[in-house]
């Protein structure tokens, strides 16, 4: 800890003192109006105003002078009880200021700022039952909260809660980042869209409004309570939609995610809600830094946090994921005790603190069988644990655990404190949990209520046992690993392994989740990938990134527990493996220097007296200005840089790179320059530490300025590279032309609307982009060329991606009209049949005409319906994606 903050400590610890609980006495309202209140952050630059309408509470949002949310509502729905929604006067108003620094154990930051102004507002109802619901909200300069709590009382002895009736109604049709509702992953790649074409989607969401004040919606503390997810008021729960309105389409409505009989949350009084958390700032590298969520979580429990550290990693994983090894036993098992002392060996000789390994319990063969039953205290023969553990010791290296439930519950509670005392044993201290699989007992939701009781008693009990958690499929992170610093990190978002098995991540995915899902907490994304086409094992898989990025994501993607994830032969004599070997997986001060959303972002951050800095793109190539205003501008820093070399691309030649040493100044500036996909890294040391902590660097060495000037040259090569993802641009007859469609495409894939079908790009790997999605309903689309002409080609474009539940349609027709009525079909095809969860393909299927005249073109699609049998999701909706009608 700097030296300049005991001071500040002491002054805040007085302060806290002064007020007690750090809130003043309970007063009246504040103006002479108790049907209205407002309380402003320490800055002063946002405002929350909470109004009675006619007793119907509600509140609204401002930052720095203008609107960011109007009028919202406010209350709840019960089953046993009558709703709380109106009907309301105000009986007391609390007020109180609080402020602390507090050290977290370990983060992005060695301090943490803590300051707000609270209001609490206990509303009474005018009728007979006279309940009482208190509103308690927190402002602070980085964002603001509030939370329900319902006191005990008559009336409400027994909570069983229908729906919360929070809402955001927003003063704009927004710019969003958002990924869809789903009740059980949030492993989904995000969407940039305007406010009003959300239909449902899980949080954290993202917001920038046109003058580039950036939002996000999220929750804090969520403690025995179901998960939130967003639902755009236009839409009803039952699915209908409303008549259109800005108001409705620019609010989005709490939508819990239920028990089995639909119940969302359940209870006993007292009951408080989770912390509803708005974070504002006035630019997303703003909005990078906030600790909201952290502040409104309990202080730490755990009295000795000794045995929690961060540390890197290497572990037999990715070999399973590309298909090299099997988590089961068998003639390709992966957690054998030679390989496993392989990867022992490597973390020793390259200062990696431990190996993760993954598939060495029996029980493997019923993982997705629909009813995981895996035993958590038996190795399988080939894998002798008890001896693998002592030989890790005796070099430096600890053994990472591994407890994957597959989504069953109640077989894990059964022998999850045996499994941990069978770890404490051996003197294993961290373990990864994962949860994929459908949910067991059926009907219960990995984000439900039932659930978020169960994430939080693993990490109280491993807490209890002395254990670290990386949790995978988890429910979302809230920031509780405040109060339970043993929480390490998280998975929650589409991470590295989307890359071995499906069309992988665009490179845009990692330059929105900084803004998103990073900054609930710690991302486990698993970087870190050397062979980036692994064509040895699966020619039709890659990663879409360069190797630069790669050493990139060890700064942008924090998480305290950090995998460098590829097989341990792939670092052998590699250069730029120095890089991962050299960056810490703790920090004592985070920046984030340039930022826009979906587009680029740098940030440095700091470990000791060292500098690291990581820089990507998405798809398309950019020069970034870089400003070292965290280093002493008179200082004289040593620096290696890791960056694209002048013919590197992404798909071609991805692991082109180039290494330099240089020194510079502080007040210099980096120009940055950085293809599709790619990325840059940094190491930033003083001078004078610069010959012990950069080896080989003594001597003179080219100053800065000698990189600087290769930008111009990297500008014009990466100018050529193909962007990633990027839809192929057809001409033809059709584009433009009116369209008529019989059955709605699903709002989760817009693309563009309606014209997608007709729009002159024909969609890549990428179905986010150009694509148009149909969620267990046929296509029938009519297109109208104006008038009666020769046709002679009509094609139309289908993805199959079977791992996402795309299938080719069971039957495609095409047929012409004069009038619009009747039609002919001119064309009959049956698609090849899905026979596994790897096959991906595009097809545009065409026919020759020769000349047939028709004003009108017919093409019918008949989606497959539902899963077939032989897959994952088997029984449920499936999905027909089609892109661009030709016509020639």
């Amino acid at each position: 800890m700097s030296h300049w903050m005991m001071p500040c400590l002491l002054l805040f610890t007085a302060l806290v003192m002064c007020f007690g609980s750090g809130r003043a006495a309970e007063t009246g309202p504040a103006t002479d109006d108790r049907e209205s209140q407002s309380l402003s952050s320490p800055d002063g630059s946002i405002e929350v105003r909470f109004t009675l309408e006619q007793g119907t509470p509600q509140f609204a949002v401002w930052f720095e002078e203008g609107p960011l949310l109007t009028p919202s509502p406010l209350g709840f729905h019960f089953k046993n009880a009558s709703p709380l929604i109106g009907g309301f006067n105000i009986r007391s108003v609390e007020r109180g200021t609080f402020e602390e620094v507090w050290k977290p154990v370990w983060g992005t930051v060695e301090s943490i700022h803590n300051h707000y102004h609270e209001m609490a507002i206990t509303l009474v109802e005018e009728a007979s039952l006279n309940r009482e619901m208190k509103l308690v909200f927190r402002a602070f300069d980085d964002g603001l909260a509030f939370r329900y709590v319902l006191p005990e009382q008559d009336g409400l002895h027994e909570i069983q809660i229908l729906s919360e009736e929070t809402g955001f109604s927003f003063a704009g049709d927004y710019s969003v980042w958002w990924s869809p509702a789903d009740f059980n992953s949030y492993e989904h790649l995000f969407k940039n869209t305007p406010l009003s074409f959300v239909e449902a989607a899980n949080t954290p969401v993202t917001l920038e409004t046109p003058r580039g004040v950036t939002i996000c919606i999220h929750e804090a503390d969520l403690t025995d309570y179901a998960g939130m997810t967003l639902r755009n008021a236009a839409i009803s729960r039952k699915g209908a939609v409303h008549p259109s309105d800005s108001i409705a389409n620019q609010t989005l409505l709490c939508e819990l995610v239920p028990w089995p009989d639909g119940i969302k949350v359940k209870g006993t009084a007292r009951l408080q809600t989770p912390w509803r958390t708005i974070q504002v700032a006035r630019n997303p590298a703003r909005l990078g830094e906030s600790h909201l969520l952290l502040n409104l979580n309990e202080p730490n429990r755990i009295e000795d946090t000794s045995w929690i550290k961060p540390k890197k990693y290497v572990g037999i994983w990715w070999g399973m994921h590309i298909g090299k090894w099997t988590w089961h036993a068998g003639p390709k098992h992966g957690a054998t005790t030679d390989q496993a002392k392989q990867y022992i060996d490597f973390a020793a000789a390259h200062g990696f603190p431990a190996v993760l390994i993954e598939g060495w319990n029996r029980g493997w063969e019923s993982w997705l069988s629909g009813k995981n039953e895996q035993d958590y205290t038996r190795p399988y023969p080939d894998f002798g644990i008890e001896g693998l553990v002592v030989y890790a010791r005796e070099r430096g290296v600890e053994i990472i655990g591994h407890h994957e439930t597959g989504g069953n519950v109640p077989h894990y509670e059964e022998q999850i404190d045996a499994a941990f005392a069978y770890y404490k044993r051996l003197g294993i201290r961290a373990i990864k949990t994962g949860y994929a699989g459908r949910m067991h007992p059926p009907g219960q939701h990995h984000h439900g209520q039932w659930m978020v009781r169960h994430y939080r008693m693993v990490v109280e009990k491993a807490a209890k046992y002395g254990m670290m958690i990386d949790a995978h499929e988890p429910i979302k992170d809230t920031g509780i690993s405040r109060t339970w610093p043993n929480m390490m990190t998280r998975e929650g978002s589409r991470g590295m392994e989307y890359n071995a098995w499906s069309e992988g991540n665009p490179p845009e995915h990692t330059t929105v989740l900084p803004f998103t899902r990073l900054l609930t907490g710690p991302l486990d994304y698993t970087p870190g990938i050397f062979d980036l086409t692994f064509n040895e094992y699966k020619p039709g898989n890659r990663v879409h990134t360069t190797l630069a990025r790669q050493l990139a994501y060890y700064v942008v993607l924090y998480s305290p527990l950090q995998m460098a994830a590829d097989l341990v032969e792939n670092y052998e004599n590699q250069p730029a493996f120095r890089f991962i070997e050299d960056v810490p997986a703790d920090w004592d001060d985070t920046r984030f220097l340039a930022a826009q959303i979906g587009n680029f972002v740098a940030i440095a951050r700091r470990s000791g007296n060292e500098w690291f800095l990581g820089a990507i793109t998405d798809e398309i190539s950019r020069r970034l200005e870089l400003s070292f205003d965290f280093l002493d501008p008179a200082g004289d820093y040593v620096v290696q840089i890791y960056t694209d070399a002048l013919d590197t691309d992404w798909e071609h030649n991805p692991a082109a790179m180039e290494i330099g040493t240089y020194r510079m100044k502080g007040s210099d500036k980096l120009q940055a320059v950085l293809p599709s996909g790619g990325g840059l890294a940094m190491r930033i040391v003083s001078a004078e530490q610069s010959a012990v902590a950069l080896a080989g660097t003594t001597g003179e060495l080219p100053d800065l300025s000698s990189f600087n000037n290769t930008a111009d040259d990297r500008v014009t090569a990466y100018a050529m590279i193909r962007p990633f993802g990027a839809p192929n641009r057809v001409r033809h007859a059709a584009i433009g032309r009116p369209i008529q469609i019989t059955q709605p495409w699903s709002p989760k894939y817009t693309a563009g609307g309606l014209g997608a079908l007709v729009d002159g790009l024909r969609g890549g790997a990428n179905h986010d982009v150009s694509w148009q999605g149909y969620e267990a309903v046929d296509l029938e689309a009519v297109i109208d060329l104006g008038q009666e002409q020769p046709i002679n080609t009509i094609g139309a474009g289908f993805l199959q991606k079977a791992a996402y539940w795309v299938f080719f349609p069971t039957e495609i027709t095409f047929a012409v009209s004069s009038d619009g009525s009747d039609f002919e079909t001119v064309a009959w095809f049956r698609p090849p049949v899905a026979t596994s969860e790897d096959d991906f393909a595009i097809e545009t299927v065409t026919r020759d005409l020769a000349g047939t005249r028709a004003r009108y073109v017919r093409v019918r699609a008949r989606n497959i319906g539902q899963c077939p049998s032989w897959h994952r999701g088997a029984g449920r909706k499936a999905w027909l994606f089609v892109d661009e009608i030709i016509i020639q």
